[in-house]
């Protein structure tokens, strides 16, 4: 391996013969590959058969697995090497991505000054070292695709390929659309609108608005911004450095935001030798039991505040109380009781379940994403961390010094579905469930890269949820990260 730098303009070929090499063993730089007009924002697509290394400008390390070169680039949804679709940008300057010359002609035009890397690999060699990847039976006729294709075009965004991606006979996006008219026929159903072509019109109209809307409008962006930062600077002890990077909730709480996509919180016991404000695990753990929270852990987060609710919100009461027919108050009460008890049920015995795999060594991980909480405000952002701190303090906080700390790690993804479609990288889209980007931001930075086991490690979720497209959702996300799935009706 060897790199070599162009001294004039010339051809593929004409190089190759002047260093005295295959052109077939030479690999050039990402943006290299890009047309003359090529913003350095759009992606590059690279294909599975042809290998990619990352060197280190400084070290001169390279990195040849395709897993590993997108952890070091932060492309955080590692379980998807294929398809690549890299813009220049996206590089840092500290790298240098090659790219094996692949195409059939020979007459590629080589800038002056521009950096050539030279390294014979095999297929074999390639497959081995995990640069290139097998070309599945799936992918082979999708990637012969024409010029003016529009389906599959690194133009479009990334969540709308990955969406588009699924069965021919019912893709995640038509499903999206049927339960849109699903929830909206009801809705009209219980106006009185039911059948007819007036309630076809209003769906029509409905929908055609929200494309509108979603064409027209910029991407949204976090609203929890630089006022709630400044003012947690000001009033908490911590260096300046991290309170800019948290957000204190009313219960004292920080929540921490490396990131714009993430928030998380490691909570421990009151025994714990670890500062309840420390932000990274001491140690790691290749044994995780993954729990997503909505309707697994917290089966109704609303609901379980209904009891109190006519004393903090009459207008919410009145409305509870017209949803629920025409009941005297005595009713309500009991049938608030009943969804009360059952609620407690399910928070008891999912935390006994949660502190047996504790004690048993494994790492537990709460997440899930909250898409609202990327355009949302403060209000959002406590009606939807305060229930998870509460469930936390009331369940695992140690009384007894005798009895063990339990530690649990809770990883929110808080990016927009608008966001992570507009967007063209696809570290946007990893962060969208069923995307694993937010187990793998999680193994990244707080894990010590070290990966679940396979054989130990699994995902607690739900397919008993509020609408058919979700109920999949959980699953897809376990069999994405290539771990065991368990339904949580069957655990408790």
């Amino acid at each position: 391996m060897c790199l070599h730098t162009a001294p004039r303009d010339c051809r593929l070929s004409e190089f190759a013969s002047l260093i005295g090499v295959k052109p077939q063993d030479l690999w050039l730089p990402l943006q290299a590959f890009a047309g003359s007009r090529s913003r350095p924002t759009t992606p590059i697509r690279i294909s599975d058969s042809t290998p990619i290394v990352l060197r280190h400008k400084e070290s001169g390390s390279l990195v040849c697995n395709r897993r590993e070169i997108l952890l070091q680039l932060g492309f955080f949804n590692l379980n998807d090497v294929a398809a690549l679709s890299l813009p220049p940008s996206d590089i840092q300057k500290e790298y240098e991505l090659f790219v094996r010359w692949d195409k059939p002609t020979r007459n590629k035009l080589i800038p002056s000054g521009l950096t050539v890397l030279h390294r014979p690999l095999t297929e074999s060699m390639a497959m081995a070292e995990g640069s290139a990847i097998a070309v599945s039976a799936g992918r082979s006729h999708n990637s012969k695709r024409t010029r003016s294709s529009t389906t599959d075009t690194v133009d479009h965004s990334s969540l709308a390929q990955i969406l588009k991606h699924g069965s021919d006979e019912s893709s995640m996006l038509d499903r999206a659309a049927e339960d849109l008219a699903r929830r909206l026929q009801q809705v009209l159903e219980k106006r009185g609108l039911e059948g007819g072509g007036q309630s076809q019109v209003i769906i029509d109209h409905i929908r055609n608005k929200i494309m509108q809307t979603h064409a027209d409008s910029p991407p949204l962006h976090l609203i929890v911004g630089a006022n709630d930062f400044a003012s947690v600077a000001k009033s908490s002890s911590l260096p300046r450095a991290n309170a800019q990077r948290s957000i204190q909730t009313a219960d004292g709480l920080f929540w921490w935001r490396p990131d714009p996509r993430v928030l998380y919180h490691i909570f421990r016991g009151a025994t714990s030798s670890e500062r309840a404000e420390t932000t990274q695990l001491s140690d790691a753990s290749r044994q995780l039991a993954i729990f997503f929270i909505d309707d697994v852990v917290l089966p109704s987060r609303l609901k379980d505040s209904l009891n109190n609710i006519q004393d903090f919100d009459p207008i919410v009461w009145k409305r509870f109380r017209e949803a629920n027919g025409a009941v005297s108050t005595e009713d309500t009460q009991i049938s608030l009781q009943k969804e009360h008890t059952s609620i407690e049920a399910h928070l008891s015995a999912i935390s006994k379940k949660i502190k047996a795999y504790a004690d048993r060594g494994y790492r537990v991980l709460l997440l899930d994403h909250y898409p609202y909480l990327h355009h949302g405000n403060a209000t959002h952002l406590e009606a939807t961390l305060r229930p998870i701190s509460d469930f936390y303090t009331r369940y695992f906080s140690v009384v007894d010094e005798n009895e063990r700390v339990c530690t649990i790690t809770v990883v929110l993804s808080v990016m927009s579905y608008i966001t992570a479609h507009q967007r063209r990288s696809r570290t946007a889209a990893s962060f969208v469930i069923p995307n694993t980007g937010l187990l793998s931001y999680f193994i990244a930075n707080l894990n010590a890269s070290l990966q679940p086991d396979p054989a130990t490690s699994f995902v607690v979720g739900s397919s008993n949820r509020s609408s058919p497209l979700l109920n999949e959702f959980h699953k897809m996300f376990a069999d994405s990260a290539s771990l065991k799935y368990v339904e949580v009706a069957s655990l408790l």
